[in-house]
């Protein structure tokens, strides 16, 4: 399993200002958590505009600092989101804890 995959996150509710229905997302791998965040409007919480995506270095694999915007900061899609995690994951020789996959069985 990889981290484009949907089974690979754990889902958990969005925090107070997300959409309603947007959830937040995170995976767990060698090198640090992953980390995908609804973003609402400044002026609206109920309008959706798309997700940020951190690394959070907690395994001190890597330098940079604790968390580290990933996507340049920009707010993109969920897919997208997912893409630049496995990405960054694969270029930094990361792979997924499987004890860590929601669902799996050690």
């Amino acid at each position: 399993m990889h981290l484009t995959h949907p089974d690979a996150w754990h889902c958990y509710a969005g925090g107070t200002s997300a959409a309603d229905d947007r959830n937040g997302y995170d995976a767990y791998t060698t090198i640090g958590r992953y980390m995908i965040q609804p973003v609402s409007s400044k002026h609206n919480v109920q309008r959706h505009i798309g997700y940020s995506v951190m690394f959070c270095n907690e395994k001190g694999a890597m330098t940079g600092g604790l968390y580290q915007p990933l996507n340049d900061g920009k707010i993109t899609t969920l897919p997208h989101a997912r893409r630049v995690c496995r990405q960054h994951a694969e270029k930094n020789s990361g792979t997924l804890v499987p004890e860590q996959i929601p669902g799996a069985h050690t």
